[in-house]
């Protein structure tokens, strides 16, 4: 995993990366990955670039039409998909708690939403950055780590979000806050 790691440390998400060393050996990876897998159509690695996703490996070969070269922008879920996912993560926060996060964002979704059903439009989501949800997973982690957990279950039952950008990282960074409570408690059980 240590040329993935260098891969992804010094990827520029430009087309110039499919000349790197570690390029090659990261893409064989991804097809081993893919073909040992089945059940999987799709292999890549992407990484936030600003306040985007963009791919920097992908397992398809340059002559498909699913080819993703460096540097493609990683496109969205669907708004409905986003809906369900911001509606989730908001359920157990009050108004007091979401004005602190994302310079009030999620308070204004949350007021326009119906109440008690919370029901996010669409276009209340057109401002939302991947960085405001990371955000509001983790305010949402310190309040109710059962949501947050039933998280992971709302992206893997849905496939638009699972191949979605914000869903992709969201799921990262849950992984990664999962091995550091293990680390820090042996005790621990995600």
């Amino acid at each position: 995993m240590d040329n993935v790691s260098a891969f992804t440390d010094t990827a520029n998400a430009k087309p110039a990366d499919t000349n790197a060393p570690a390029y090659a050996q990261v893409r064989e990876r991804l097809r081993a990955v893919r073909q040992n897998n089945a059940d999987t159509r799709f292999v890549y690695l992407f990484a936030p670039r600003g306040t985007q996703a963009v791919f920097l490996a992908d397992s398809e070969l340059e002559t498909s039409k699913d080819y993703s070269p460096p540097g493609q922008v990683y496109e969205e879920a669907a708004p409905t998909e986003r809906s369900r996912l911001i509606a989730h993560l908001l359920k157990p926060l009050g108004v007091l708690s979401l004005v602190a996060i994302a310079n009030g964002i999620f308070a204004k979704i949350r007021f326009r939403a119906s109440w008690p059903d919370l029901r996010v439009q669409a276009e209340d989501l057109n401002a939302v950055q991947s960085s405001d949800v990371i955000a509001l997973v983790t305010r949402v982690q310190q309040v109710s780590i059962q949501v947050v957990d039933g998280l992971a279950e709302l992206l893997m039952a849905s496939p638009p979000m699972t191949r979605s950008a914000a869903a992709a990282l969201l799921l990262t960074l849950l992984l990664q806050r999962a091995h550091h409570r293990r680390a820090r408690d042996p005790g621990f059980d995600a």
